[in-house]
C-alpha cells in the first residue's frame, strides 16, 4: 500500500488497505514484540533486584531485614522502579494485544471476501467480493501468460487450479481458501462444472472465462477497459 508504514496504521480502515502478506508480517512482528517484552522486563527486573541487594549490603545502608528498620531512599528507589517497570509492561502488553486482535479481524474479513484484494488501493464499492476476487485471479493468469508466454500447468485438474489460485492471490493459502476461489468464480459465471465428467472437465473453459472477465472489468491500465 503506497509508501506508508503499516506500523503507523492503527485503525481498521487504514489496515484494510494493506495486503494480506503485509498484515500477516505485522501480526508476526506484534507477536514477537509480545514475547520480547516478557523477556526484556524480566531481565531488567532481575538487574534491579540484584543492584538493590548490592546497595543493601553496602556499609551504612540500613537493612530491610533489621528489626524496626525502614527502607532508605536508595532502596525505595529500586522498589519504585520495579513498579514503574511493571506498569509499563502491562500497558504495552494491552496495546499489543489490542493490535493483534485488530489485525486478526482484518485478515479474517479479507479471507471472507469482505475486503478488496491486495493491489486494489480503494475497494470498488459497486463490485461484489466475488467480482474483485475473479478479477484478481484473471489478472494473475493474464500476467503469467504475458510474462512467460504460457499459462501455469495445473495438470488438467480443477483442484490444482484452485490450490494455486488461492496460494497466488491469498498469501500462500492463509488468507484465501479454495472454497473462496470456487465461490467467486461460480458467482461471476466463470466456473464450469460437470461432476459426471470428472475433475479435469471444463478447466480450460474456466481459465478462458476468468481471463476474459479480468480483461473486461479490470481497472489496470494495461488491461482492456469495459465496453460502453
Amino acid at each position: 500500500m503506497g509508501e506508508s508504514d503499516i506500523r503507523d496504521a492503527d485503525s481498521y480502515e487504514e489496515l484494510k488497505g494493506y495486503s494480506p502478506k503485509e498484515l500477516k508480517d505485522e501480526q508476526d512482528r506484534v507477536e514477537n514484540e509480545l514475547d520480547q517484552l516478557d523477556r526484556t522486563t524480566e531481565m531488567v527486573s532481575q538487574l534491579l533486584e540484584t543492584e538493590k541487594q548490592k546497595q543493601r549490603e553496602r556499609p551504612g545502608v540500613v537493612s530491610v531485614s533489621s528489626p524496626n528498620s525502614w527502607d532508605p531512599p536508595i532502596l525505595k528507589g529500586f522498589d519504585n522502579a520495579q513498579e514503574v517497570l511493571e506498569l509499563a509492561k502491562r500497558t504495552r502488553q494491552q496495546e499489543l494485544r489490542e493490535r493483534k486482535s485488530l489485525l486478526q479481524r482484518v485478515l479474517g474479513d479479507w479471507s471472507a471476501g469482505r475486503i478488496a484484494l491486495s493491489g486494489n488501493a480503494e475497494p470498488e464499492q459497486n463490485r461484489t467480493a466475488a467480482e474483485r476476487h475473479t478479477i484478481a485471479i484473471g489478472e494473475w493468469l493474464l500476467e503469467h501468460e504475458e510474462e512467460h508466454g504460457n499459462l501455469p500447468n495445473f495438470h488438467g485438474l480443477k483442484e490444482t487450479f484452485k490450490d494455486e489460485a488461492a496460494e497466488e492471490i491469498g498469501d500462500e493459502g492463509e488468507s484465501m481458501s479454495k472454497a473462496t476461489v470456487y465461490k467467486a468464480l461460480s458467482e461471476t459465471g466463470c466456473w464450469n462444472d460437470d461432476p459426471k465428467q470428472g475433475d479435469s472437465s471444463g478447466l480450460s473453459e474456466i481459465i478462458k472465462r476468468t481471463m476474459e472477465f479480468a480483461e473486461r472489468y479490470s481497472d489496470s491500465s494495461h488491461r482492456s477497459q469495459p465496453e460502453s
